[in-house]
């Protein structure tokens, strides 16, 4: 069980191919220790509205699941975060009764659990996996004690080293290249190197086995 009261972070997306077509969701959970959780699965023929909110359902589910008392959910679809938070009235029948589902989830938190509408380059990571899901490679859902072991941790050791090795040049003078273009990198990527490098800097665990893992589906080959 969780007992540490900071709030852990949850990013959400729920998508449709045709609205209604064939839909998934995705979330992405943080917990304040900078350790990453990812899902993402396809749910059938479904709206986006109705994606966003499976999404939101299954993050909540996980989230208890660990026992987190306070929560900060993050997403894109203002519908589904002003309908949350109260603002906006649930009037579609099909959205009603996942509507209610993830307000009684909501009651079952004993912190408080706050809604945040963000752009869409802001919650890139759930749409990618959103994206992937709906394209045949989905990251199964895991519930139990296994969900604990699941979250990816990052050494901050480990990293200072490979930093540091990286950086020593290998000749007295080293053959120029072109710089990369950090625009071309895909942004699930930057974006785990980024959590990496900031638990690293606040002197958080980085291992580098599981980094690699975190890492492999940009690292491997095309074919």
């Amino acid at each position: 069980m969780v007992s540490d009261p900071a709030f852990w972070m949850l990013y959400t997306d729920g998508g449709s191919r045709g609205n209604p077509g064939l839909a998934a969701y995705a979330f992405v959970l943080i917990d304040p220790a900078g350790g990453i959780y990812q899902e993402a699965e396809c749910i059938g023929h479904l709206t986006n509205n109705q994606a966003e909110y499976y999404a939101l359902l299954n993050g909540l589910e996980a989230a208890l699941d660990l026992g987190v008392a306070s929560l900060h959910v993050r997403s894109d679809s203002e519908l589904m975060v002003k309908q949350m938070q109260g603002l906006y009235q649930v009037k579609n029948a099909d959205l009603r009764e996942i509507y209610q589902k993830a307000k009684a989830f909501q009651g079952r938190f004993s912190g408080k659990v706050k809604f945040e509408h963000v752009r869409r380059e802001l919650n890139k990571r759930s749409d990618e996996l959103c994206n992937m899901a709906m394209d045949g490679n989905p990251s199964p859902k895991i519930r139990g004690p296994q969900l604990r072991d699941a979250f990816i941790q990052v050494n901050p050791d480990a990293l200072a080293k490979a930093s540091a090795k990286s950086a020593k040049p290998k000749t007295k003078n080293p053959p120029t290249a072109e710089p990369l273009n950090c625009n071309e990198f895909p942004s699930g990527l930057l974006l785990v190197l980024d959590e990496a490098l900031r638990r690293a800097a606040t002197g958080q665990e980085v291992n580098s086995r599981a980094l690699a893992s975190q890492l492999a589906p940009w690292l491997a080959p095309k074919v």
